[in-house]
């Protein structure tokens, strides 16, 4: 994988993570489609990336109630603390940023 790609990655999965939490209340069925829709739409330029949603229906990985999705949200906030650590840009990985938008 590219750095590139690596990097399209890491942004797409904050898009979606962002997407998922700061869409305003409305309608849970809306809401979920929507999101899908944008999960979709985000994956449409990385087949591989497309593919891994496909296979799941456009459902986040992020974003669940259940034991196993809080797991992969503190991964993600454990990554982006320690993006800084990868040569990444931290300011772009702030995970509490993140939190604080999420609130």
């Amino acid at each position: 994988m590219t750095i590139f790609n690596h990097l399209f990655l890491r942004s797409f999965a904050l898009f979606a993570f962002v997407i998922a939490f700061a869409l305003p209340a409305q309608d849970a069925a809306a809401q979920t489609t929507a999101f899908r829709q944008a999960v979709a739409e985000g994956a449409s330029q990385d087949e591989v990336l497309a593919e891994f949603y496909r296979g799941r229906e456009f459902e986040g990985i992020w974003t669940g109630a259940t034991g196993r999705d809080r797991s992969r949200r503190n991964a993600l906030l454990a990554a982006f603390a320690n993006a800084g650590d990868h040569g990444l840009p931290a300011a772009q990985y702030d995970p509490n940023a993140l939190m604080a938008r999420l609130q």
